[in-house]
């Protein structure tokens, strides 16, 4: 089926241009103020914006911690990405100690396939260091595409040492991959903590506390260094804060190859919700948590700058039941917060409309630098000719308010319950199947399909 949009403002790597994108067997054939096709289907994007379908690059779905599992399955995490206007996810293949990276890339293509509604990939998270485990990283990037390799140096199930971090980072180097790091220093965490239960303090104010920024800041600086001894190229996953996010500035001032990733939630919420009672403050408890408005200042001062390269979700939800688990001990609460569906909307509205962002960095930070860093581009990430015809036309004028009953993720709250925003996606194309249609989903069969990603260049 050919596909025509016309009318539209196209937001692209050649700027921003009223013209009409036809669509051909799933690619994007040609782009033109002129354009035309007598057989084509037409969606009149007269007053919208049209976008690069948006890409996530940091989603959880069915994913395992503290004894329960993340409410978004891959099905219906991926129709809410469809509805906010993401046409790619990159979710998390978690190795599980004592298994092979094989077993692990092996069973995370089993849970997705044939259930998700949008594009996805898989970064691979390396929990067990050992020189077994890490022989595999080169066979996943030939046979599987995969290209990126997530670490973390806290938490006693996930943390890899020094040495074998510094192992991960020099393998993936050589076979031209890159690193994302989960920066906390496990060690100040465990400290905080064991001090705030043994002083009775277990309401979600201390998970704030506990988990300091010290411990963002250090990791990040410990990383930064790290990576560029081994010279690998490190992406920072959810910065929060501004000492972080300036050892962020400093490395990139050096020319060290190091990317800088931020959420909505460290954009536009603040550590004043933890005081809050529990059944309002569990809702925040992520890691890292969130921060002071001075640490959000600096985070948009980076993204005006184009210091933050992308804005991913972190998101990992869990229904308020599941929450409830921590109500005497806030260690039990499972971490993390829904979010896949509200980014492009509250990024468009909280930045571009109010002037802190321009139309160039808003597509950049949703789709096109993910597109660049993770091995998708030149397929995914721009309106251009030969690239997958991923497409979102976005409604810059329509005011609505976010409430969780409306949305289509699976998890019975929103961070932002009641907010009004300016800008809503409106119809979505994924390789040129029309997916949402005046903010529906329209869908039958998953269409989603894995991406096997290039090296890193």
């Amino acid at each position: 089926m050919n596909l025509l949009i016309r009318n539209g403002t196209v937001v692209s790597s050649r700027g921003e241009r009223f013209e009409n994108v036809l669509v051909k067997d799933g690619v994007i054939w040609s782009v033109g103020l002129n354009v035309s096709c007598d057989d084509a289907k037409v969606i009149d994007a007269t007053g919208c914006l049209v976008l690069p379908g948006g890409i996530d690059p940091h989603t959880h779905m069915e994913l395992p911690q503290m004894g329960t599992v993340s409410s978004d399955t891959f099905t219906t995490g991926s129709i809410a990405a469809l509805c906010g206007g993401t046409t790619t996810i990159i979710d998390f293949a978690n190795q599980i100690r004592g298994e092979s990276l094989r077993e692990t890339i092996v069973r995370s293509l089993g849970q997705a396939k044939n259930k998700t509604h949008c594009d996805y990939a898989f970064h691979v998270a390396i929990t067990d260091g050992s020189e077994s485990s890490l022989r595999d990283i080169e066979w996943l990037m030939t046979e599987h595409g995969v290209t990126s390799f997530k670490t973390f140096l806290a938490y006693e199930a996930l943390m890899l040492t020094e040495q074998q971090f510094r192992a991960v980072l020099r393998l993936v180097g050589k076979a031209h991959g890159i690193v994302t790091l989960h920066a906390e220093v496990g060690a100040i965490i465990k400290k905080n903590i064991a001090e705030a239960l043994a002083s009775g303090n277990c309401s979600p104010r201390f998970h704030r506390a506990t988990h300091s920024v010290e411990a963002e800041a250090q990791a990040t600086m410990l990383g930064l260094q790290w990576a560029a001894e081994e010279g690998c190229p490190l992406y920072v996953v959810h910065v929060s804060n501004a000492q972080a996010m300036q050892h962020i500035l400093d490395a990139k001032m050096k020319g060290q190859k190091v990317f800088a990733e931020t959420c909505p939630q460290y954009l536009l919420l603040d550590e004043s919700l933890y005081e809050q009672d529990f059944d309002e403050a569990k809702k925040f408890v992520m890691s890292p948590p969130l921060r002071s408005a001075a640490d959000r200042a600096m985070l948009w001062s980076a993204l005006a700058n184009d210091s933050v390269d992308t804005v991913g979700t972190d998101h990992c939800p869990f229904l308020l039941s599941q929450k409830d688990a921590g109500r005497n001990n806030f260690c039990k609460i499972p971490n993390g917060a829904p979010g896949i569906e509200e980014r492009m909307s509250l990024l468009y509205s909280e930045g571009v409309a109010k002037g802190g962002m321009t139309l160039a960095q808003f597509r950049n930070v949703t789709s096109t630098r993910a597109a660049e860093i993770f091995g998708l581009a030149p397929k995914k990430g721009d309106v251009a000719v030969g690239g997958d015809a991923d497409l979102v036309v976005f409604d810059p004028n329509c005011r609505w308010r976010i409430l969780a009953k409306k949305q289509h993720m699976n998890v019975d709250y929103s961070c932002y319950e009641g907010y009004e925003v300016c800008g809503k996606t409106r119809d979505v194309v994924l390789r040129g199947n029309v997916v949402v249609r005046d903010g529906n989903p329209v869908l039958n069969k998953p269409l989603g399909q894995y991406l096997k990603r290039r090296i890193f260049s």
